[in-house]
C-alpha cells in the first residue's frame, strides 16, 4: 500500500511540472508587442505648403520583428494605415520620412506605426500640423465621357507666382502619363481625352511655386462604357440638284471606340436610318465629310441625317430637311431657216438648258397648218445636248408655207420609272420655192448639141450641164438648182417595145419630167445619169440592129427659172460600160475589170489620177486593152505608188463613139 502512494504521487509531481512549464510559456505568460514612438513633424521649409518632414523611433521590436515602419495621417485624429501612410524600411530605431503632398489650409494628425505578424501598433501620442500655403488650389472633374474628363482648377495664389503645373493620371498609379498645363495662377479646364472606355484612373495635381514642389491630393474617376458615336450633321449650301444632294457631317465623340463607317441617309417620312437610302464617307474623315446622295427623286422633299457606326452601334446626326430641284423640260429656240429651195431647207435650235435630265434627242418637227409637235407631224432629229444644232428638212411640199419649231427630248431615269419630257421652241415659217419650167431652146449659142463625143464650146453668162458618153457633169455650176429630164421617147423605132431605160445612179427613172438637184455639185462634178439600150428579149444589146433614142433636157434657174434645153438623140452602134471594179490590189499594182457592150467595139480604158476628173482627160494616165465584142475584161495596171489613193474611170469605144462608166471611184494601194 505504501509503494502505491508512492507511485501515484510521483506521476502528479511529473504532470504538475509539464503544466507549469507549458503554460508558464504559452498562456501565463505574454509575448511583448513593439513599441513605437513619434518625435517631431515638422515643416520642411519655409514654404509651409510644400511638405513635411516627421521622425519616428521604435524603440522596441518585442518579442517579433517589425516587418514595416512609417508615419500614418489624417484630418481626423488617430489616424490608421487606412488612411494616408508612408513607410521607411522595416526593423527598430529612429527613421524619419520627408513627404511632399498635404492640401493647402489644412490640419493634420500624425502617429507613428510598426507592422508586425500579429498586427499594427501605433505610437501613444500624436502630433498635428497646420498647412498655410502661399497658393491653394481647389479641382474638381465633369463632363466624364467614355474617352474624356474635364478637370477645373480653382486657384488661391496667396501672393506667390505658380512656375509649374501638371495632372498626372494613370489606371494603376498617377504616374503613367502627365499633362502640362501652362504657368500662371489663372483658374483653368483641361480635358484629359484618349482615355480607355469603362476604366478607372488615378489622377493628381502638381504644383511649383519658387523653389517648393507640392501634390495635391490623389483622387480618382472612371470613364463610361463605350456607347454609339455622336454625329452632326450639315448640309452644305447650293449644293442639292434634281436627283442628288452633298451632304457633310463630323463625329464629336466616337464614343470610345473606333468608328467604322461613316455617311448620310435620307427618306421621306422622318429620321432616317442606314436601312433607307444612304450615301458612305472615307472612314477617317471623322473630323468632317461630305458624301452624295444619289439617286434622289425630283421635286421631293427629304429628311436626311449623317450618321457614323462604331462596335456599338449607329449614332445619327441632327435630322435637317431638304427639297430636290423639279425637273422642267428642256429649254429650246429656234434658229432661222436658211437654204430654201423648192423642197428642203435648213433649220435648227439652241438648248439652253437640260432642266435637270439628260437630252436623248433634239431636232425640228414642222407641218403646214401651224403649231407643229413632233409626236403628230413630220420630224428631223439629230444628235447632241446642250448647245446649238441644224438639220436639212427633205420632202417638204413646194410653194408652200411650213412651220418648223426646232425640240428636245430629256429622260431621268427614276428607280424603275422613266421620266421624259420634251422641250419646243418658238415658232418660225417660211415658204417652199415654186417648181417652175423654163423657155424651151433647141440650140445654144446656134449650135444643135448632139451626143457626139466632141465637148461644146463655153456659153458665157450662163452655166450648162454637158453630156459625153453616157454621163452628165456640171461645167460651171452658178445658180441653176434641176436637171430636168422630159419629152422621153423610149420606143423611137415604134415597134411598142421599151429598147432604153434611163438610170439615175443605177436607179431605172420611172417617170418625167425628171428633176436632179445639182445645186450643191462642184465644178466637173459628175452626175450618175446613164442609158441603157435594150434587144428584143430584154437583155442588154450587144451589136445588132440599129437603135436610136430621144429626149430633152435643161437646166432650170432657181430665183429667174430662165434656162437651157439641150436635145438629146441617141445612135446606133453606141459602145457603153456597164461595170467596173478594182481587185488584186497591191502596193505598186491592182486588177480592173471592165464589162462592156456595143457593137463593133474597139477597146476598154481605165484612166487613174491621185487627183478627181474634171471633163477633160487629156494628159491623164491609162491602161488600155484591145477588144472586138461584147464581154468582160481585165486591164492589168502596174507602177502604181504604195499607200495612195487613186481615182479611177473607165472609157469603152468603139468607131463612133465613146461610152463613160458612171461615177469617178476610188482605190488605196497598199503600204
Amino acid at each position: 500500500m505504501k509503494k502505491f502512494l508512492l507511485i501515484y504521487l510521483s506521476i502528479l509531481l511529473a504532470l504538475s511540472g509539464f503544466a507549469q512549464n507549458f503554460f508558464g510559456s504559452h498562456t501565463g505568460t505574454q509575448l511583448e508587442p513593439p513599441s513605437v514612438l513619434i518625435s517631431s513633424v515638422e515643416i520642411i521649409s519655409p514654404d509651409a505648403w510644400c511638405g513635411f518632414r516627421a521622425i519616428g523611433n521604435v524603440t522596441s521590436e518585442g518579442d517579433y520583428t517589425v516587418s514595416e515602419r512609417g508615419i500614418c495621417w489624417s484630418e481626423s485624429i488617430n489616424p490608421t494605415i487606412d488612411d494616408y501612410k508612408y513607410s521607411n524600411s522595416s526593423g527598430g530605431g529612429t527613421f524619419s520620412i520627408d513627404y511632399f503632398g498635404l492640401d493647402g489650409s489644412k490640419t493634420f494628425y500624425f502617429r507613428a506605426y510598426a507592422v508586425f505578424s500579429d498586427g499594427v501598433v501605433y505610437s501613444p501620442a500624436e502630433q498635428s500640423l497646420s498647412t498655410n500655403p502661399e497658393a491653394v488650389v481647389e479641382y474638381s472633374s465633369s463632363n466624364i465621357t467614355s474617352t474624356s474628363i474635364n478637370i477645373t482648377f480653382d486657384i488661391t495664389a496667396n501672393g506667390n507666382t505658380i512656375t509649374q503645373r501638371y495632372v498626372w493620371y494613370g489606371t494603376s498609379g498617377i504616374y503613367e502619363n502627365y499633362h502640362p498645363i501652362s504657368p500662371g495662377n489663372n483658374d483653368t479646364t483641361i480635358v484629359l481625352d484618349n482615355l480607355q472606355p469603362d476604366t478607372k484612373y488615378y489622377y493628381a495635381c502638381y504644383i511649383k511655386a519658387g523653389n517648393c514642389i507640392d501634390w495635391y491630393g490623389v483622387r480618382s474617376f472612371t470613364t463610361l462604357p463605350p456607347s454609339i458615336p455622336i454625329v452632326q450633321t450639315a448640309l452644305m449650301p447650293t449644293d442639292v440638284g434634281e436627283t442628288t444632294a452633298q451632304i457633310g457631317g463630323v463625329v464629336t465623340d466616337d464614343g470610345g471606340t473606333s468608328v467604322t463607317q461613316i455617311g448620310a441617309c435620307c427618306n421621306t417620312t422622318g429620321n432616317p436610318t442606314i436601312s433607307d437610302n444612304q450615301s458612305f464617307a472615307f472612314v477617317g474623315n471623322e473630323s468632317g465629310w461630305v458624301t452624295e446622295l444619289s439617286g434622289l427623286s425630283p421635286g421631293t422633299h427629304y429628311f436626311v441625317r449623317s450618321f457614323a457606326t462604331n462596335s456599338v452601334g449607329t449614332g445619327y446626326g441632327n435630322q435637317i430637311e431638304i427639297t430636290t430641284l423639279s425637273i422642267s423640260p428642256p429649254t429650246i429656240s429656234t434658229a432661222s431657216v436658211s437654204n430654201i429651195s423648192t423642197t428642203t431647207a435648213t433649220c435648227g435650235g439652241n438648248v439652253t438648258d437640260e432642266g435637270g435630265a439628260s437630252i436623248i434627242e433634239r431636232g425640228i418637227c414642222w407641218n403646214t397648218t401651224g403649231n407643229p409637235n413632233m409626236i403628230d407631224d413630220n420630224s428631223m432629229s439629230t444628235s447632241g445636248t446642250i448647245g446649238s444644232f441644224s438639220v436639212n428638212l427633205t420632202d417638204l411640199p413646194s410653194s408652200t408655207i411650213i412651220y418648223v419649231k426646232a425640240y428636245a427630248i430629256s429622260q431621268y431615269n427614276a428607280g424603275d420609272s422613266t421620266i421624259t419630257q420634251t422641250g419646243y421652241g418658238n415658232e418660225v415659217n417660211f415658204t417652199t420655192q415654186t417648181l417652175g419650167i423654163g423657155p424651151t431652146y433647141t440650140a445654144v449659142n446656134g449650135i444643135d448639141y448632139r451626143l457626139n463625143g466632141a465637148i461644146p464650146p463655153l456659153a458665157t453668162s450662163i452655166s450648162k450641164l454637158y453630156d459625153l458618153g453616157d454621163v452628165f457633169y456640171n461645167y460651171v455650176g452658178d445658180a441653176y438648182k434641176y436637171l430636168v429630164i422630159e419629152n422621153v421617147n423610149l420606143d423611137y423605132d415604134g415597134d411598142g417595145n421599151s429598147i432604153v431605160a434611163i438610170k439615175d445612179n443605177g436607179s431605172i427613172i420611172s417617170s418625167f419630167p425628171y428633176y436632179i438637184d445639182i445645186e450643191g455639185l462642184a465644178e466637173y462634178e459628175y452626175i450618175g445619169l446613164s442609158i441603157e439600150y435594150y434587144d428584143a428579149t430584154s437583155q442588154l444589146m450587144c451589136g445588132g440592129e440599129s437603135q436610136q433614142v430621144a429626149f430633152t433636157w435643161h437646166v432650170e434657174d432657181v430665183n429667174s427659172l430662165s434656162g437651157i434645153t439641150h436635145d438629146y438623140l441617141g445612135m446606133y452602134n453606141f459602145a457603153t460600160g456597164i461595170d467596173i471594179s478594182i481587185t488584186n490590189i497591191t502596193s505598186t499594182t491592182a486588177k480592173a475589170s471592165v464589162t462592156a457592150y456595143g457593137t463593133s467595139l474597139n477597146s476598154v480604158e481605165v484612166y487613174y489620177s491621185t487627183l478627181p476628173f474634171t471633163f477633160n482627160l487629156s494628159g491623164i494616165p491609162f491602161f488600155s486593152k484591145m477588144i472586138s465584142t461584147c464581154g468582160t475584161y481585165s486591164v492589168d495596171m502596174s507602177s502604181l505608188s504604195p499607200n495612195t489613193q487613186y481615182y479611177y474611170r473607165m472609157v469603152v469605144r468603139n468607131n463612133e463613139f465613146s461610152a463613160w462608166k458612171s461615177l469617178q471611184y476610188t482605190f488605196t494601194t497598199a503600204p
